[in-house]
């Protein structure tokens, strides 16, 4: 990654050793919906019949993790910043948390709980704290919850631009057996954002309380599971 002049980037992207040359874009968070969702799917009824998360180590790239959140520090495990400007992954956007919290908020007496309140929370800082992130950024948290072993990749970050470094990060942490799931997109349109159109990653669109297809959430063939 650099900065280039744009001849030299064409010259660059006629070399025979050179796969492909691109802009290193950017992609947004994408809103969350209610906790009303974790009855909706009926997850206090797994949880009841502990059906919990043990053992499951899930990766939230996003704008980090709360590190003093009472219902998350429980569930945390390891975590990385992969933005340009701090090497720390505790969350200065709040994007991050919200989403840990509908993963893995421990089930207790204080605020909410998550559908898998026993999973294993692992932060990626792959957004600012303007809550977008460069697709460098993304890539690289992808690859490093791949090699950490981690189950599960989320990701509610979309974008209507088209990065082969990500799709390419999304097949390999596939290969190595995770499961990346990624938000349709929250811009009412009638095609998936990238990267959840990518076929190694389930799409997710949101639904509302009356199970109707929430007003600002992307739709397309692609998507493969709709939910709170």
């Amino acid at each position: 990654m650099g900065q280039y002049r744009q001849p030299d980037l064409d010259a660059l992207g006629q070399s025979n050793n050179v796969r492909y040359v691109e802009r290193d874009g950017r992609y947004d968070a994408d809103d969350q919906t209610l906790p009303w969702g974790i009855d909706r799917i009926d997850a206090d009824k797994t949880i009841a019949a502990e059906d919990t998360g043990t053992g499951a180590h899930v990766a939230i790239l996003d704008s980090g993790i709360d590190q003093n959140h009472p219902d998350l520090q429980p569930r945390l495990g390891t975590g990385k910043s992969f933005v340009d400007y701090t090497s720390s992954w505790d969350d200065d956007k709040g994007h991050g948390t919200h989403c840990a919290g509908i993963a893995a908020a421990s089930d207790n007496t204080q605020g909410v709980v998550g559908t898998a309140p026993t999973s294993t929370l692992h932060a990626g800082k792959v957004l600012n704290d303007n809550g977008w992130g460069r697709w460098s950024w993304i890539a690289a948290g992808i690859e490093w919850a791949a090699d950490q072993g981690y189950d599960v990749i989320s990701m509610s970050i979309s974008g209507s631009d088209y990065s082969q470094t990500l799709k390419d990060a999304c097949a390999y942490a596939h290969d190595e057996g995770v499961l990346i799931v990624a938000s349709a997109g929250n811009d009412s349109r009638g095609s998936v954002n990238h990267p959840a159109d990518f076929q190694n990653v389930l799409a997710v669109s949101s639904i509302t309380e009356n199970d109707k297809l929430s007003n600002f959430s992307n739709i397309g063939s692609e998507i493969e599971l709709a939910a709170p």
